[in-house]
């Protein structure tokens, strides 16, 4: 899967969610930041799909997502301007 993404855009991270949220896909340049390699090891409750020879295919499941939103919050909340007022939450959404 990252091999697709990374082809499309190969110097710029990539990492989309399910509207679930229980998946992911990673291209190989955000894989690189999160520092996800073939030594690293699935999380609690959560997968890193892998190919035969054991290198992360890019996609993410359950908890191993956590290993690049993580990630992204980090950097975002970096590049973004923080909200004026706190964000209220209402019926599991950011309003």
């Amino acid at each position: 899967m990252h091999q697709t993404l990374t082809g499309l855009l190969p110097e710029n991270p990539v990492y989309l969610t399910a509207k679930s949220l229980h998946a992911a896909w990673a291209n190989s340049v955000a894989l690189k930041l999160a520092g996800v390699t073939a030594g690293t090891p699935d999380l609690k409750d959560g997968q890193i799909q892998r190919t035969a020879q054991g290198e992360p295919t890019g996609i993410l499941l359950e908890n191993a997502v956590l290993l690049i939103s993580n990630l992204v919050l980090s950097r975002a909340s970096r590049l973004l301007p923080m909200p004026s007022k706190p964000l209220n939450r209402s019926y599991g959404k950011w309003v």
